[in-house]
Parts: C-alpha cells; structure tokens; sequence
C-alpha cells in the first residue's frame, strides 16, 4: 500500500536519502528505514503522506519512549536530517 506519494515538482534539485528510491513509498519501502531515516523522509517537501504508515506509528512510541539526549544523538550521528543532492 502506497503511503507516501513522491513530488518530483517539489524536489527540483533531485535531493534523495541513501537508500531511499525517489518515487512512491509503500508501508514497507518505509519500515526497512531505521527511526531517524523515517523521520527526515516524512519531514521532506517532496514526499507527501496519503495514509498514515504503520510503521511510521510504530518507530514513533519506540523513540517517544527514548526521548531525550539518546535520541538527539542518534540522529545528529546518522545524519540523516539532510538529502543528498543527486550527482550530475
């Protein structure tokens, strides 16, 4: 089931996530992402939520029972709070 719907008109540059197709994103596209991927992915201009994932909700509890500096760190470590610029 696709959950999230890829806007190419909202993402001129070809900004992508490693590992990350730049198309329509199924429950299950999204649920091999770790936590902070999944975050950074749903807060991205270019893919837009037409159902509310499942997995989704569920990495959501697990890190709103991990809030905090771990959290905070993970993500800063991942690195996953920006998109790649796609190489030309």
């Amino acid at each position: 089931m696709v959950v999230l719907e890829y806007v190419a008109d909202a993402n001129p540059d070809g900004l992508y996530f490693e590992g990350v197709p730049l198309r329509d994103l199924t429950d299950a596209d999204l649920a091999q992402q770790p936590a902070h991927v999944q975050a950074a992915i749903l807060a991205a201009p270019f893919y837009r939520a037409v159902a509310t994932p499942p997995a989704v909700v569920d990495a959501a509890d697990r890190l709103a029972r991990r809030r905090g500096a771990v959290e905070t760190k993970e993500i800063a470590a991942a690195g996953a709070a920006a998109p790649h610029a796609t190489e030309e």
